[in-house]
């Protein structure tokens, strides 16, 4: 027989559930004050003030975060210095990473091949020891 624990009923009732709400930051390109788009509110709170990122295809130089905005200067074409992003699926296994480093060792010598071979010419892949 299966039975509740006690103040069961009470948790469920008043816990909101497991998914937190999320936001999203405007992003203000400043003097000016124009918003040029948002980012999402994970990106915004781990973000320092200096860090270069990729907003559109402009780089943007963070000057500042505050409540609900990102305020930005315009990074003139500096490389990103933020990498973020957040994947939908699982991440790649050790295996399958060890798999294409293998992958990839074995093509990078047949294009060299092939790009010194004349036009229609196919290189043969040899197996690897």
């Amino acid at each position: 027989m299966c039975c509740a624990r006690g103040g069961s009923a009470a948790r469920a009732i008043t816990s909101g559930g497991a998914i937190p709400e999320n936001s999203l930051y405007s992003v203000i390109a400043q003097p000016e004050g124009i918003t040029i788009g948002t980012v999402d509110e994970d990106f915004a709170v781990e973000s320092l003030a200096g860090d270069v990122m990729l907003l559109g295809n402009n780089s943007w130089r963070i000057r500042r975060v505050t409540s609900g905005s990102v305020l930005v200067e315009d990074a003139q074409g500096a490389a990103p210095s933020v990498p973020f992003w957040r994947g939908e699926a699982p991440a790649r296994t050790d295996e399958l990473s060890a798999h294409v480093a293998d992958l990839r060792e074995q093509i990078v010598p047949v294009f060299r091949v092939r790009s010194r071979a004349p036009r229609g010419t196919i290189a043969p892949i040899s197996p690897r020891p």
